[in-house]
C-alpha cells in the first residue's frame, strides 16, 4: 500500500498484529466509517492507513485534525479508552500558568 486510496476493503491484519486498530476494527465499524471525512477533509482511510500498512504499530491510527476525534468517534473513543482510560466525553484541563511551576524559570544565556 502506498496511499489511503489503496484501502479498498476491510483491512486484514497478519497473525501477530497487536495494534489497537486491529483490536477494535470490525467489519461493522469499517462499513460505518469507511467513507467518513472530518471537517478538514481528513478521511477515515487516512486515519487508519498507517496502522494498516505498518502492522507493528501499537496504536495504528492518527488524527488529521481536532475534528477527527468526533468524526471517527466510533473507533477513536474505544482506542482512547483502552490506551488512556478516558471515558467518552471526558475533558482534559490544562493549567498553563507558568508561575505555579516548582522549577526555576528558564533564563536564557547571553
Amino acid at each position: 500500500m502506498k496511499s489511503p486510496d489503496d484501502l479498498f476493503g476491510y483491512p486484514v491484519f497478519p497473525p501477530g498484529t497487536h495494534s489497537l486498530l486491529k483490536k477494535f476494527m470490525t467489519r461493522e465499524l469499517w462499513n460505518n466509517c469507511k467513507n467518513l471525512v472530518d471537517s478538514h477533509g481528513f478521511t477515515f482511510k487516512h486515519a487508519i492507513f498507517t496502522g494498516s500498512k505498518n502492522v507493528d504499530s501499537h496504536i495504528g491510527v492518527i488524527a488529521g485534525s481536532h475534528d477527527s476525534y468526533n468524526a471517527f468517534a466510533e473507533l477513536f473513543d474505544q482506542i482512547i479508552h483502552d490506551y488512556h482510560g478516558h471515558e467518552k466525553g471526558a475533558v482534559h484541563h490544562s493549567d498553563m500558568d507558568y508561575t505555579k511551576l516548582k522549577c526555576p524559570p528558564f533564563t536564557p544565556k547571553e
